[in-house]
């Protein structure tokens, strides 16, 4: 059977001393049917000659300004022809097979989408992750919303359907795409694989380490954007900062519907209450949380065991437990 071809795009920029790093990796797989798209967005540094170094072995590449990753990606997508696609961050790397393992998933099940484990290193780390998918429960997948990108691979035809990431977002874009996928067509068509595929890097440079503050305001902007309930959005507004002002998604269809939506807002409203109460800021923290009505949404036992723990911490023990109680059960 003839191998099912693979594109993986890499955006690039001001990255040349990771870049021959993340190419070698894709070359030494040894895969039949890979094309390679560098989108570098004009890099100032050796990134191009890097590049030059294995012209030969890329199938496309461009170095010009960019309006971001985002953009960038969508240009790959523009040019990419293989039947299945994922990007790559250009200071990141495959593990020996990985695209091997992903073929044989894609083939052997009919898959959508194909989601593997993603090693997370350097600046202190080295584990593992994997995007979350609950089989069971579309909800909870909605709610945790996870997806570990660079291991998680989708057919052309989900970037054809979505018209490639969003533009507006820099830092989720990601999750907005598992959104989206997940809204649209459930957890039947999607496999997982339990090797390790990727090697994500952590350094003082890389987006998450450098502009990690910057997500969970970009993520609060996008559920705003679906939101139609106006307590919750008030609260998203306050999380979102001006990041709400800045993200144009007039035309998308919410193809999850507005209980869902509201169940997705408070989980991440919960989860957001906890982080500010472990910076320090209880009293933000208890200002989110006293003005949700938790009874009224069908939580899950995950969020519920979040909001036991934060009532028990922030509240103290005993009337942290009487507020818990009240939260779940009375308003």
């Amino acid at each position: 059977m003839k191998p099912p071809k693979l594109s993986i795009i890499i955006p690039s920029l001001n990255q040349g001393q990771y870049l021959g790093k993340a190419i070698e990796s894709i070359l030494e797989q040894q895969y039949p049917a890979v094309e390679l798209l560098i989108i570098d967005g004009d890099s100032s540094d050796d990134t191009v000659e890097v590049i030059k170094r294995y012209d030969r072995h890329i199938a496309y590449w461009v170095s010009e300004a960019d309006n971001g990753q985002s953009d960038a990606i969508n240009k790959g997508l523009a040019q990419a022809t293989g039947e299945i696609i994922n990007w790559l961050n250009s200071d990141d790397y495959y593990c020996p097979g990985a695209l091997g393992a992903i073929a044989k998933a894609f083939t052997a099940k009919d898959a959508l989408c194909v989601c593997g484990v993603t090693r997370v290193f350097g600046n202190g780390q080295d584990r593992t992750k994997h995007s979350y998918v609950n089989p069971e429960s579309l909800k909870d997948t909605l709610c945790n919303l996870l997806i570990e990108q660079p291991a998680t691979f989708f057919r052309k035809e989900i970037f054809d359907k979505f018209g490639g990431v969003a533009v507006d977002l820099s830092y989720v874009m990601d999750r907005d795409l598992w959104l989206r996928f997940l809204g649209t067509y459930g957890l039947d068509r999607i496999v997982s694989v339990n090797e390790t595929l990727v090697n994500f890097r952590h350094h003082e440079n890389s987006k998450t380490v450098s502009q990690g503050d910057a997500f969970v305001p970009e993520y609060a902007a996008l559920l705003y954007h679906f939101c139609q309930n106006s307590e919750l959005r008030d609260l998203l507004r306050q999380a979102s900062g001006d990041q709400f002002e800045r993200i144009h998604l007039e035309g998308r269809e919410n193809v999850l519907g507005t209980e869902i939506v509201n169940v997705m807002v408070v989980s991440f409203l919960i989860k957001y209450a906890r982080n500010l109460s472990r910076i320090g800021k209880p009293e933000l923290s208890r200002e989110v949380l006293n003005r949700i009505d938790f009874s009224i949404y069908g939580l899950g036992k995950k969020e519920w065991k979040w909001l036991w723990q934060l009532s028990l911490a922030s509240e103290g023990y005993v009337f942290g437990m009487i507020k818990y109680i009240g939260r779940r059960y009375f308003r």
